[in-house]
C-alpha cells in the first residue's frame, strides 16, 4: 500500500513540475508579446521595410503634389485661352470637357498602383511565410 501511494505521489509532482513548467513558458511569452523593444529587434526587418515603404509613398506624394502646385498656374492660363478659342468658335461648347482617353488613362494608372501594391504586399507575406522556424519544444502529455 505504501508504495503505491509514493507511486502515486511521484506521478503527482511529475504532473505538477510540467503544469508549471507549462505555465512559466506562457507568462514569458505573455512578457514577451508586451516588450515592445524585443518585438523591434526581432523584427526590425519588416519594421524598416513597412517604414521604408510609407516613407516612398509620402515621398512620391508629396513630389506629385510639388509638381502639380508648379504647372496649376500655367495650366490654368492654357485653359483660359482654350475657353476663350471654344465660345470664339463654338459658342455652345463654352465648357470644357474631359477627354476619355484620360480618363482611361488615369484608370489604368490607379489600377497599376493598386497591383503593384498588392503584388508587393503578397510577395512580402509569402517571404514571411517561408522563413524558417525554429523548432518547437516537445511537448508531453500531462498526466500521465
Amino acid at each position: 500500500m505504501n508504495g503505491a501511494r509514493q507511486q502515486l505521489e511521484r506521478r503527482a509532482n511529475v504532473a505538477r513540475a510540467r503544469l508549471l513548467g507549462t505555465l512559466d513558458e506562457l507568462d514569458r511569452r505573455g512578457h514577451e508579446l508586451l516588450d515592445w523593444k524585443l518585438l523591434l529587434r526581432r523584427h526590425s526587418r519588416e519594421v524598416s521595410g513597412a517604414l521604408g515603404g510609407l516613407a516612398a509613398g509620402v515621398v512620391a506624394t508629396a513630389g506629385i503634389v510639388a509638381f502639380r502646385e508648379g504647372r496649376r498656374e500655367r495650366r490654368r492660363r492654357q485653359e483660359r485661352w482654350r475657353a476663350v478659342d471654344r465660345l470664339w468658335h463654338h459658342p455652345e461648347r463654352i465648357a470644357a470637357r474631359n477627354s476619355a482617353l484620360g480618363t482611361a488613362a488615369r484608370m489604368l494608372l490607379v489600377a497599376f498602383a493598386a497591383m503593384a501594391t498588392t503584388t508587393m504586399a503578397l510577395n512580402q507575406l509569402d517571404r514571411l511565410r517561408s522563413r524558417p522556424r525554429l523548432p518547437r519544444p516537445p511537448t508531453e502529455p500531462i498526466g500521465v
